[in-house]
């Protein structure tokens, strides 16, 4: 398990922007919401909009995509915009299935 976490870290996966945002929001989410709370923010699109945003910032300010002629590659900067969003969920997601699998307290999650 221990080699498993240092690969992701060399890797450089867990040093993703999106990837830590959604570690954040999940972490939030685990701790200020039940499992009802939680279910109901990702069924709400505006937490898509709001991935897509930070998403769209993230690669449209910093990680563009440009052709060998210097101009924008909007497809691929587009697929990367998308695979954004998939990764703030995704960790998001497994952020608080991780934070449940060690919650010793008795508070009844029920996620």
């Amino acid at each position: 398990m221990i080699k498993g976490i240092l690969a992701l870290f060399t890797s450089g996966l867990m040093t993703n922007p999106m990837v830590l945002s959604g570690i954040v929001v999940g972490s939030i989410l685990y701790a200020f919401l039940d499992g009802g709370e939680i279910f109901q923010v990702y069924k709400n699109p505006l937490f898509y909009a709001f991935a897509l945003f930070c998403s769209c910032i993230y690669v449209i300010g910093f990680r563009r995509t440009y052709k060998t002629t210097g101009e924008t590659d909007w497809s691929e900067t587009l697929l990367s915009v998308a695979v954004g969003v998939f990764r703030f969920v995704f960790s998001s997601l497994l952020m608080m299935s991780f934070i449940s699998l060690f919650d010793m307290s008795s508070s009844g999650r029920d996620i």
